[in-house]
C-alpha cells in the first residue's frame, strides 16, 4: 500500500519534496537492508527476480545476444546496445559507415540535394547537375535501403515486453510503414526509461501524519511504502471484493478511509486523509526529470528546435516535422530534435495559450469559367477572398486567394472607400505581375459600392460571411497572440502589432499551405 506525497514520508518514487520531517536518523541505514517485514525488502527481492526474468532474452543475432533491449534494464544499456548495433551494422555491411555515430545521436546527417543550375548556366553545368544528382537519388536510395535494415535488426534485439508497447502506441503503424529507424530508437529509449528499476539509499526517518512508527524520508519522495503487516499491528484492516475492490482501514476514532488499486495494481491513498495541511500536492514530471535522460548535444538541439518553432510563429509540431524542416534550405533542426522537445517542455507554450479550435464553416461557390489544363493557366483565373480584420482596434485589410492560398495582409488607415480601393487595386496588380487574373473577389456587403471599380465583385448576404477568409483571420490572430504572449512584455506599441501581424502572413505565404495546388511550392 501506497500514501501518494504525505508529508514526511518517502517512497522509492521520487518528485515532490515532503516538508514536514521530525527529527532526522543519521544512522545512515540502507533500505536494502531492512528486515523482511518492510515494503522496501520485498520490492527489492521482486525487483532481482524481474532482472533476472530480463536477463535471459537474447536478441536475433547470436553476435548481439548480451546487446537488446529489456524493460528494467540498468541506466546505460540503452547507449550501449545502441552502440553496438551501430558497429555491427558498420563491420558487416557494405555501406553502412557511420551508423553507429548516427546511432549514438539519434540522427543520421542529412543528404543535400545538389542545387539546380540557373538559366545561365551551360551545357557542362548542366550534365554536371545531372550526374550528381544521379548520384545523390542513388545515395538517398542506398541509405534507406540501409536504414529498412537498421530497422529489422534493432526491432529484432527489442524483448517481446518493448514490442509490445512499441506496437500498442498510436504511432506504430506509420513508423513500421516508413522504416523509420531514428524514430524506432527513440521510442524505445523512451519505453526503456519510463521502465528503468531504479534504487535509492535513505538515511534519514520522519513522522508521517496518522502513522505511529517512523518511515523513511527521501526529499525527493512523493510516496511513502507501508508495509501491510506493519500496518495491521496498529489498526483494523478489512476487505470484502463482493462490495468494493479496496481495503478499509479503521482509526481508533472511529473514521475510516480506503486504499483503492490503481492501474498497476499499487494499492494507495490519497495524503489529505492522513491530515496533512497541504490541500494539493502537484504529481508532474519536471523538466529536469525529463532532460535528464537526454545528452547535452540532444537538449541543444531540442532547445534549437523550439527557437525555431517560435520564431516562424509556432506552427504545429506536425507541421514543423513533415514541411518546414524540408522546406527551409539548410535547415539544422531536425525530426528527432522536434520529438525531444516535445518530450522534455511539452506543447509549445505560445499555441497551448494563442489557439483557438478550429470551426468549419460552409463554403460559398462562385460562377467561374473552366481553366485550361496548362499549369499556369489551369490556376490562371483566381478567387479572391477579402475583408477587414481587426487586432487591437488595428485595422488590416486581408485577402486570400482560393487554391493557392496566397495571403495578403495591409495595414489601413481607415475603412473608408477611397482607402479600401487604392489597395485592392495594388493587390490585383501584385497577382497580374505574375501572370494571374482576379476571377471573382468574395466579400462583405461592405464592398458593394467598389463594384464600379471591380465589376467582378460578389458580395455575400447580408448575415453571412466569406468562409475562407474568416478561417485566415482566425489563423493568423492565433499565430499573432502565441507570440504575444512568449513576449516579456505587458503592452506593446502599435508598430509592434502591426510587424507581428506582417511576421504572422510572411512565414504562412514562406512554407506550403494545408489545401493548396502544391504540397511543394509555397504560396
Amino acid at each position: 500500500m501506497t500514501e501518494e506525497a504525505g508529508d514526511g514520508g518517502s517512497g522509492n518514487t521520487a518528485s515532490a519534496p515532503s516538508t514536514k520531517i521530525a527529527k532526522g536518523n543519521d544512522d545512515r541505514r540502507d533500505h536494502r537492508d531492512r528486515d523482511a517485514d518492510d515494503s522496501s525488502y520485498s520490492n527489492n527481492k521482486s525487483r532481482s527476480k524481474d532482472a533476472k526474468d530480463v536477463s535471459r532474452f537474447e536478441g536475433s543475432v547470436p553476435e548481439l545476444k548480451t546487446h537488446v533491449y529489456v524493460l528494467g534494464a540498468k541506466m546505460d544499456t540503452f547507449h550501449q546496445t545502441t552502440a553496438a548495433i551501430g558497429e555491427y551494422m558498420e563491420r558487416t555491411i557494405q555501406g553502412a559507415g557511420g551508423f553507429r555515430e548516427a546511432f549514438v545521436q539519434l540522427s543520421f546527417e542529412p543528404l543535400e540535394e545538389p542545387q539546380k543550375p540557373g538559366k545561365t548556366a551551360d551545357d557542362y553545368d548542366v550534365d554536371r547537375w545531372r550526374m550528381v544528382l544521379k548520384l545523390h537519388l542513388e545515395e538517398q536510395q542506398k541509405r534507406k535501403m540501409l536504414q529498412q535494415q537498421a530497422f529489422s535488426l534493432v526491432l529484432g534485439q527489442c524483448s517481446r515486453p518493448v514490442r509490445s508497447r512499441l506496437k500498442a502506441d498510436k504511432t506504430w503503424t506509420k513508423l513500421s510503414t516508413q522504416s523509420d529507424v531514428e524514430a524506432l530508437l527513440s521510442f524505445s529509449h523512451s519505453v526503456m526509461e519510463r521502465f528503468r528499476v531504479r534504487s535509492v539509499t535513505l538515511t534519514h526517518q520522519g513522522f508521517l501524519p496518522g502513522y505511529p512508527e517512523p518511515v523513511w524520508y527521501h526529499p525527493d519522495g512523493i510516496a511513502n511504502i507501508l508495509s501491510l503487516r506493519n500496518l495491521s499491528k496498529h489498526y483494523r484492516i478489512t476487505m470484502d471484493s463482493a462490495v468494493s475492490n479496496g481495503l478499509r482501514l479503521h482509526k481508533p476514532d472511529g473514521s475510516t478511509f480506503d486504499f483503492f488499486p490503481s492501474e498497476t495494481g499499487l494499492y494507495h491513498v490519497d495524503s489529505k486523509l492522513f491530515g496533512s495541511h497541504h490541500d494539493m500536492w502537484s504529481f508532474v514530471t519536471t523538466v529536469k526529470d525529463r532532460a535528464a535522460v537526454y545528452t547535452k548535444r540532444q537538449l541543444e538541439e531540442a532547445q534549437r528546435a523550439r527557437r525555431m518553432q517560435n520564431i516562424i510563429m509556432h506552427p504545429s509540431d506536425q507541421q514543423l516535422s513533415d514541411v518546414a524542416i524540408h522546406h527551409l534550405r539548410g535547415c539544422p533542426v531536425t525530426k528527432h530534435s522536434i520529438r525531444v522537445a516535445s518530450d522534455v517542455f511539452g506543447p509549445n507554450l505560445g499555441s497551448l495559450k494563442g489557439k483557438t479550435v478550429h470551426r468549419p464553416s460552409s463554403h460559398v461557390q462562385p460562377h467561374t469559367d473552366p481553366v485550361p489544363p496548362e499549369i499556369l493557366a489551369r490556376h490562371r483565373d483566381v478567387t479572391l477572398a477579402t475583408n477587414i480584420m481587426f487586432v487591437n482596434k488595428i485595422p488590416f485589410l486581408i485577402t486570400v486567394s482560393r487554391n493557392i492560398r496566397f495571403v495578403t495582409i495591409t495595414d489601413v488607415l481607415n475603412r473608408q472607400l477611397p482607402t479600401i480601393e487604392k489597395e485592392l487595386l495594388k493587390i490585383v496588380r501584385l497577382y497580374e505581375l505574375r501572370g494571374f487574373r482576379i476571377a471573382s473577389m468574395l466579400c462583405d456587403p461592405e464592398f458593394e459600392e467598389l463594384r464600379p471599380t471591380f465589376p467582378f465583385l460578389n458580395p455575400c448576404s447580408a448575415d453571412e460571411h466569406v468562409p475562407e477568409v474568416e478561417r485566415m483571420v482566425r489563423t493568423i490572430k492565433d499565430r499573432v497572440r502565441s507570440n504575444y504572449v512568449t513576449l516579456p512584455f505587458r503592452h506593446i506599441p502599435r508598430l509592434m502589432v502591426k510587424r507581428l501581424v506582417a511576421n504572422a502572413v510572411l512565414w504562412w505565404n514562406a512554407l506550403p499551405a494545408p489545401d493548396s495546388v502544391s504540397d511543394v511550392h509555397s504560396p
